[in-house]
């Protein structure tokens, strides 16, 4: 089990906790609230993307399968209808949160353009990503 764990100010001298627990059975590495506050994606090490509710911390989704390694980063598009991942599979993904499904796929060319992070630009049309010694700048799709 992987736990969730998010603390907010309720007063200046109160903070609240929220606990999710999600049955994925590896470590969390990534996570990132949606720009409209509604969401967090969960990146974890074996390659699966949680989805939770930003309120509450309920699942929403596990997308599994997809990646087959480490989710290194998550970034939101600026609408918070899709989510764009990188994983130590090679793979940058864009996913579709209303229809829970994969919508576009880019393999990296080699192994030695591993991409450890990755952010979606304000304006939609933008993913830059970046590892190792390598920087890259990506049209969204």
């Amino acid at each position: 089990m992987n736990d969730a764990w998010v603390l907010s100010k309720k007063t200046d001298k109160e903070v609240f906790v929220r606990h999710s627990t999600l049955d994925v059975d590896c470590d969390l590495v990534s996570l990132e609230w949606s720009p409209d506050g509604n969401f967090l994606a969960l990146g974890f090490s074996n390659g699966t993307i949680g989805l939770v509710k930003g309120r509450t911390l309920r699942r929403i989704s596990l997308f599994q399968g997809w990646h087959t390694a480490t989710v290194n980063s998550i970034s939101w598009s600026s609408t918070s209808k899709h989510i764009c991942s990188c994983s130590d599979d090679g793979t940058v993904r864009i996913w579709d949160i209303n229809t829970m499904k994969q919508v576009a796929i880019d393999y990296l060319p080699d192994s030695s353009h591993l991409i450890s992070c990755l952010s979606w630009s304000p304006t939609g049309n933008i993913i830059a990503m970046g590892g190792l010694d390598h920087r890259f700048v990506h049209p969204a799709r």
